[in-house]
């Protein structure tokens, strides 16, 4: 697990990681109390 410091530093560095071949990446974005609050809204619709 990495933690950057903003979604646009993760985009850049675990693409490059990944492409040395000996590992493997996932980016998997954490959402704030607020936001997952909005996700949820709009999943029930």
């Amino acid at each position: 697990m990495v933690e950057e410091p903003d979604d646009e530093t993760a985009t850049a560095a675990l693409p490059q990681l990944g492409g040395v071949g000996n590992a493997r990446t996932t980016i998997l974005r954490a959402f704030g109390r607020e936001e997952r609050g909005r996700v949820i809204a709009k999943a029930a619709g």
